[in-house]
């Protein structure tokens, strides 16, 4: 395993991912003290550190798992939230993009129950 593919977690929200997906720790002596494990960098969520996580624990994800929820969450990013309506456009050239859309749709709403069941197994908090 290269040393980018190690998985890592933030401290403050509940991103897991590997080393090569953090930002580059801004500030560090004000935020890493004497005597503190140093991060590998900041969160790409929310900013916070990120730290690698205890690769014996047997419930630490594999990095395959951690980069395969990355890459999913980022196919939703570009899914559409709501289902397009075709009445809403006025040409039948409006209309049939629609069709693309709803097939975009389609696939985000297929795609989230997967995701979900992930990241039930890669340990991320589950909401209520």
């Amino acid at each position: 395993m290269s040393d980018q593919n190690k998985p890592v977690e933030c401290q403050n929200c509940d991103w897991k991912g590997t080393e090569d997906q953090v930002e580059e720790l801004q500030d560090v002596s004000e935020r890493v003290g004497p005597g503190e494990t140093m991060p590998v960098g900041e969160c790409p969520k929310c900013g916070a550190v990120a730290h690698y996580m205890d690769e014996s624990d047997p419930k630490t994800p594999s990095p395959a798992l951690l980069e395969a929820i990355s890459d999913l969450e980022a196919i939703l990013e570009d899914m559409p939230e709501v289902e397009p309506d075709a009445e809403d456009y006025d040409d039948m050239e409006g209309a049939s993009s629609v069709g693309i859309d709803v097939g975009r749709y389609e696939t985000g709403q297929a795609i989230k129950p997967v995701l979900t069941k992930l990241r039930a197994l890669a340990g991320f908090p589950t909401s209520a």
